[in-house]
């Protein structure tokens, strides 16, 4: 994965760097912070702890709990920025958490 990310960064690089030259990198030091964040907290640590849950429970159960992610958005969108909630929100979340509890239930 590592190999993949930075052959697709050279790429990217190469495609985008007249952009990048024209570029104002006059940025709030809160703005590089977030972009850090973006990187390496929840970039890179994503990419650690899905491993990690292939390596401990494998690929159909950790793929099964990528499904949560729309619900724990619609979530944190509610909560932190003060989106609307309503009854097709509960639903989807609902038929996706039983999805994955159904995903989870061991085998007959």
């Amino acid at each position: 994965m590592a190999g993949a990310m930075l052959a697709g960064t050279i790429v990217l690089l190469g495609a985008g760097l007249p952009e990048l030259l024209r570029q104002s990198w006059a940025v709030s030091p809160v703005a590089w912070a977030q972009f850090v964040y973006a990187a390496l907290g929840a970039g890179s640590l994503g990419y650690v702890f899905w491993y990690e849950g292939i390596r401990r429970i494998g690929p159909t159960r950790v793929a099964a709990y990528a499904y949560l992610m729309p619900p724990v958005g619609v979530l944190l969108a509610v909560l932190i920025l003060r989106e609307p909630f309503g009854l097709l929100h509960v639903v989807g979340a609902v038929i996706i958490i039983l999805g994955v509890a159904l995903a989870r239930a061991p085998s007959r």
